[in-house]
């Protein structure tokens, strides 16, 4: 059963006292042991509870101005499904960061199998798309154009929160730290925008109208039956 922020941090406080009180009548390891939990909790309590409700906040902020039929209080439920992708969101991008950096201290790099393949990350997920000068398809510069600057939004929007919970740990990033930090959030942001494509197809399907109380998954699942997905937008669903 999951507890909430109030007992969490009972317990953290009553046992931080005990340990204070007996730490000359217990063991070192043991001790050691229970410290360590003590700082996973403390981690959790100041850091990632309040990194993550700050930032569904600013996320629904976000989706609201981007999309403002997302904001309509006569659709019964879309608050809650709006509610549901930004929470989800929020905590992908709060627990990949506060483990990410985790592994940059303990010097393990994830997603480098080869200097080849994390290039092709870090051009696919942390570098804006190319827009060239004069473009032979003038429409597919412009989606590039618009794609760069709602990720540009986006990542505004993240990081002025992430600065707040985990300014410390960016100090002291190198260049391959932020190269990697760019990936994850880059791919959070993909799950950002295809999220919100399916809420609006919902609402322009009807779908959300028709089952009231639909939860994101199911209405995923009925708008990709409903619809035939371009060719070159089917990697987008497979995004989780």
């Amino acid at each position: 059963m999951k507890r909430s922020k109030e007992e969490l941090e009972k317990v953290y406080l009553e046992v931080k006292f005990q340990l204070s009180q007996l730490k000359e009548h217990i063991p070192h390891n043991i001790r050691e042991q229970v410290n360590e939990r003590l700082r996973a909790i403390h981690n959790t309590l100041y850091v990632i509870m309040p990194a993550n409700n700050e930032l569904t906040l600013a996320l629904k902020k976000l989706s609201f101005t981007k999309y403002p039929e997302l904001n309509d209080n006569s659709i019964p439920y879309l608050g809650e499904l709006v509610s549901q992708i930004c929470v989800d969101i929020a905590n992908m991008i709060v627990q990949n960061t506060n483990s990410l950096l985790v592994d940059l201290i303990n010097n393990n790099t994830p997603y480098i199998d080869s200097e080849e393949q994390f290039q092709e990350l870090v051009t696919f997920f942390a570098h804006p798309l190319d827009e060239p000068d004069e473009p032979v398809n003038a429409t597919g510069t412009s989606s590039h154009r618009t794609i760069n600057h709602e990720k540009k939004e986006f990542l505004d929007v993240i990081m002025k929160v992430l600065f707040r919970y985990f300014e410390e740990s960016f100090n002291k990033l190198n260049d391959k730290g932020w190269q990697l930090i760019g990936i994850s959030l880059g791919h959070q942001f993909l799950v950002y925008v295809k999220r919100c494509s399916v809420l609006m197809g919902g609402l322009a399907e009807g779908i959300i109208t028709e089952n009231p109380g639909i939860n994101y998954k199911d209405l995923e699942k009925k708008l990709s039956k409903q619809l035939s997905a371009p060719a070159e937008n089917e990697w987008m669903l497979k995004l989780e």
